[in-house]
């Protein structure tokens, strides 16, 4: 009989959210022992959470905002320092897992050890792609039939082998929050290890398209930090032109905007990106 497998789901502030994907992971016909990181969530939140999730799951209070990589990193390095499990699963506190999706994703694994990195679909088709001007994007593509390499991991609900961790180490947490999962996909291709998408495997992440400055801020500081960090200093200040083009172009022609613009937002992004100042946003977004 498999042992338990290690998932680690990331809460803030939505209990009520956190109870239903620790409810869906339960039901997947799959074992596996869930440890709630609670990145600073306020007390009367906290409680609720407890009171929702019972003894189905651990919780662990952080006492701080660490941002989605760093709490990750804590259980993560403490999975790798002292559980023998080969795999771990991680997913954002909204990540619902639709029946058979964690089964499909082990089964990958499983069947190549040369697989680092697998993550669910959304139910809808892609294909990850990085460039310089663009940074990460997804473009229309038709949805097949079991693993799929991909450009890089993309959305709430990963599975990771440990040795492919322990080779390329763990998330950069410079990143707080967005495209943190492209950046550790990006790392492990450049190791030799495979990564991509399991069709079929889906999970449901129902609070993803809230819009945000916070949101465009991370998005458009991240994208231009994706690219400093595996094209280069010059092509990611590059990147930082382009996404100040783009920016006021945005302003000119509001077709172009997306679902999180904020003017605002994004020029202060830019300009954080170009002098390296990472992690939390600033308070001042929220």
């Amino acid at each position: 009989m498999r042992e338990p497998i290690p998932v680690f789901i990331v809460h803030w502030n939505r209990p009520e959210s956190c109870a239903r994907s620790v409810d869906a992971f339960l039901t997947q016909g799959v074992p596996v022992q869930i440890t709630i990181v609670d990145n600073g969530s306020e007390r009367p939140n906290l409680e609720r959470l407890y009171a929702l999730i019972g003894n189905r799951a651990e919780v662990r209070e952080l006492g701080q905002n660490k941002g989605f990589p760093g709490a990750l990193n804590v259980v993560l390095g403490e999975w790798l320092a002292k559980d023998r499990s080969p795999y771990a699963l991680t997913a954002a506190h909204d990540a619902l897992p639709r029946p058979g999706c964690i089964a499909g994703l082990v089964k990958t694994l499983d069947a190549d050890s040369r697989v680092g990195i697998v993550y669910a679909e959304y139910g809808i088709g892609h294909k990850a792609q990085f460039s310089v001007l663009r940074g990460p994007y997804l473009l229309p593509h038709h949805r097949g039939t079991g693993f799929e390499c991909q450009a890089f991991p993309y959305g709430p609900l990963l599975a990771l082998r440990r040795e492919c961790l322990q080779e390329i180490g763990l998330f950069d947490e410079r990143y707080f929050a967005y495209y943190e999962e492209i950046d550790l996909g990006l790392r492990a291709w450049r190791h030799g290890w495979k990564v991509g998408v399991v069709w079929g495997a889906i999970v449901d992440n129902p609070e993803s398209s809230v819009p945000s400055p916070i949101a465009c801020y991370l998005q458009t500081r991240n994208s231009c930090l994706l690219v400093r960090n595996h094209k280069g200093l010059v092509l990611g200040m590059v990147r930082c032109m382009v996404s100040l083009f783009g920016t006021f172009l945005a302003v000119i022609m509001p077709s172009r905007r997306t679902y999180h613009f904020s003017i605002r937002a994004r020029l202060i992004a830019i300009a954080h990106a170009l002098i390296g100042r990472y992690g939390p946003p600033p308070p001042f977004l929220t």
